[in-house]
C-alpha cells in the first residue's frame, strides 16, 4: 500500500522481532546505514512487555536497495515499507520509535497516516533536513555548547555534501565525516568496540547507494505536516549533536501540540550512547505512558 506522494510500490525489507506474541507491537526505525543491532539495548527494555520489531531500510542488510539509485526514493516510499511490513504482520497501529532518517520516516508516518500510529518516540529529527547556516544559528541562539562545537568542527555538512564525499572520494572519507556527526570523541574512547561497530558497518555500505540515501534524507520537509501529527510525541534532543542541535528539535514541539523534549546529556547524533539505557528507559516510559520525570523535559 503506497504512502501518500509515494512514487515506488513498497520492498520486502529485512526484519525481526522479539518479544510476546501478544505484547503491542513497537516498529523501531534505524539511521543511515546502520542495522537493527542499533537498537539491542532498547529492545531488551521493551521486549519483556511490547513485541518489538526491526527493520532495515533500503539497501541495507537483506533489503533490496529498489528505487534508490535513479533518485526516485522519498521519505514516502520508505514510509510506504515501513506500512507494507506492518500489513504483512497483520498490525494495523502500533508504537513508532525512529531515530534520524527513522525518524524523519516515522513523523511523515504520523502525520499522513496517524490511524497508524498509537505512541511515537523521535531521535535526532529536525522536520526539514537540509537548513542552511543562519538558520540554524537563529535556531540554537540560546544553546551555547552549540555554538562551541561550530567553532570547534566548522559548519555541519549537507545531506548533498555527505553524498557528494561519498561518490568522490568514497566510504572512507564519508564514513569520517559521518563519525564526527554520530558521536563525541569522549563517546569514541570509552565505547570503543560499539563505535568501531558503527564505523565497520558504513565503511561496508556501497557508496552510491549511501550517497543516494544521503539525497533522499536531502529532501525532506515535513514542516507543513507536523500540525497533522495527533500521536503523543516525546522528542528525544542529544545534547553534543552537532549537526541536529537540541535547539532544533522546537519546530517539532512547537507544531505537535500532544508533544515533550527530553535532553539526552552528552550524546551526539547517535544518541544511544554514551546511556544506551537511559534512552531506553525514556523510550520505555512513553510508549507505557508512565513517563514521570520531568526535570529533564524542556
Amino acid at each position: 500500500m503506497p504512502t501518500e506522494l509515494s512514487t515506488v510500490s513498497p520492498v520486502e525489507v529485512e526484519f525481526t522481532i522479539d518479544g510476546p506474541s501478544d505484547g503491542y507491537p513497537v516498529l523501531l526505525l534505524g539511521p543511515l546505514g546502520l542495522d537493527w543491532k542499533l537498537w539491542n539495548e532498547q529492545v531488551s527494555a521493551l521486549s519483556p512487555k511490547f513485541r518489538t520489531i526491526r527493520y532495515n531500510h533500503r539497501g541495507l542488510g537483506g533489503t533490496p536497495s529498489t528505487g534508490l539509485i535513479d533518485g526516485s526514493l522519498s521519505v514516502a516510499d520508505l514510509a510506504a515499507d515501513a506500512l507494507a511490513l506492518l500489513d504483512m504482520l497483520g498490525i494495523q497501529k502500533a508504537h513508532f520509535v525512529g531515530i534520524s532518517l527513522g525518524a524523519l520516516t516515522a513523523m511523515w508516518i504520523a502525520a499522513t497516516h496517524p490511524e497508524r500510529v498509537d505512541r511515537i518516540v523521535t531521535m535526532s529529527a529536525v522536520p526539514r533536513a537540509n537548513q542552511d547556516t543562519p538558520t540554524m544559528l537563529q535556531i540554537i541562539s540560546n544553546a551555547l555548547h552549540a555554538y562551541e562545537n561550530y567553532y570547534e568542527f566548522g559548519t555541519p555538512l549537507g545531506w548533498n555534501e555527505h553524498a557528494e564525499i561519498a561518490r568522490e572520494d568514497g566510504m572512507e572519507v564519508a564514513t569520517a565525516a559521518m563519525m564526527k556527526m554520530l558521536f563525541t570523541a569522549e563517546i569514541e574512547a570509552n565505547y570503543p568496540a560499539e563505535t568501531q561497530d558503527v564505523r565497520a558497518q558504513l565503511l561496508a555500505f556501497d557508496p552510491a547507494l549511501y550517497a543516494a540515501l544521503c539525497e533522499t534524507i536531502g529532501r525532506v520537509d515535513i514542516t507543513p505536516k507536523l500540525r497533522r501529527i495527533t500521536a503523543p510525541l516525546a522528542i528525544l534532543a542529544c545534547e553534543d549533536d552537532w549537526s541536529t542541535p537540541p535547539g532544533t528539535s522546537r519546530q517539532i514541539t512547537l507544531a505537535v501540540n500532544d508533544s515533550i523534549r527530553i535532553i539526552i546529556p552528552k550524546a551526539g547524533h547517535l544518541g544511544t550512547y554514551p546511556d544506551p539505557w537511559l534512552v531506553a528507559g525514556k523510550v520505555l516510559g512513553h510508549l507505557s505512558g508512565t513517563l514521570t520525570d520531568k526535570a529533564n523535559i524542556s
